[in-house]
């Protein structure tokens, strides 16, 4: 009679592809990584999936945790810059900030753009607000009030204006 020989558990010569926790998403390169740490202690491919299981969502957590100090810490320098930025910030910055929202005005700016900026913090980086402040500058409203007076300062007539005299 032929024996066959035992079935050694381990890792396999390739192992078939992992597939990352439900909520999860693991980039390829990390995904690769891991296959040959697998590899390294011999892993079964069952053995490897249930760790990946286990461990994804909280490499996935920390590294949310870390990109959202990074983005705190970004928007915290980023109203430094802008209260001491020299064409908008300092002593006026409040006033400078008032004609910067006119370009955030909802017959100017969607409300798909008004929630780009606030969730991702670019509302307060000093480039987005000088380009708002730059375009607030053009909303103002006009300044000048014509009155219909011809050029010498003589205010013209309803008569004068319905039909004007030719010389």
């Amino acid at each position: 009679p032929t024996e066959e020989a035992p079935k050694v558990e381990g890792a396999p010569e390739t192992y078939e592809a992992f597939t990352a926790p439900e909520g999860v998403e693991l980039p390829t390169a990390v995904l690769d990584a891991f296959q040959g740490t697998a590899k390294k202690f011999n892993l079964t491919q069952a053995q490897a999936q249930e760790l990946l299981n286990d461990m994804a969502p909280v490499v996935a957590k920390q590294n949310t945790a870390a990109i959202e100090a990074l983005q705190k810490q970004a928007v915290t320098q980023w109203l430094k810059d802008t209260k001491a930025d020299p064409e908008f910030g300092g002593d006026k910055l409040d006033a400078n900030l008032a004609i910067a929202r006119r370009a955030m005005a909802p017959s100017v700016a969607t409300p798909a753009l008004r929630k780009l900026l606030d969730d991702s913090g670019l509302g307060n980086h000093p480039e987005v607000i000088r380009w708002m402040y730059r375009v607030g500058k053009h909303m103002a409203p006009d300044s000048k009030h014509l009155t219909g007076a011809s050029q010498t300062g003589a205010v013209k007539t309803a008569t004068d204006v319905l039909w004007p005299t030719k010389t």
